[in-house]
Order: C-alpha cells, then sequence, then structure tokens
C-alpha cells in the first residue's frame, strides 16, 4: 500500500518535524512551502 501525505506549511517547526517523523516510517510526503530561502537542509 502506497502511503502517501500533503503536509502544508514545510518551513514551520511543527511541520518540519512531522515530516521527519514520517519519512522513517515509509510515508511519500509533498508539502507546500512558502519560500525556497527559508527551506532546511535534511
Amino acid at each position: 500500500m502506497n502511503k502517501k501525505v500533503l503536509v502544508t506549511g514545510g518551513n514551520g517547526f511543527l511541520a518540519l518535524h512531522i515530516i521527519a517523523a514520517l519519512l522513517p516510517l515509509g510515508y511519500e510526503v509533498r508539502t507546500a512551502l512558502r519560500s525556497l530561502n527559508k527551506l532546511p537542509i535534511c
């Protein structure tokens, strides 16, 4: 089964932690960003 999730506000504190928790669980994560300049390098 493909597990896909959309997380809005990808630059935000909570979204970053949610994305970091979902990726190791095998989720395909998509996000919306307001600014690429604030994109953290993971």
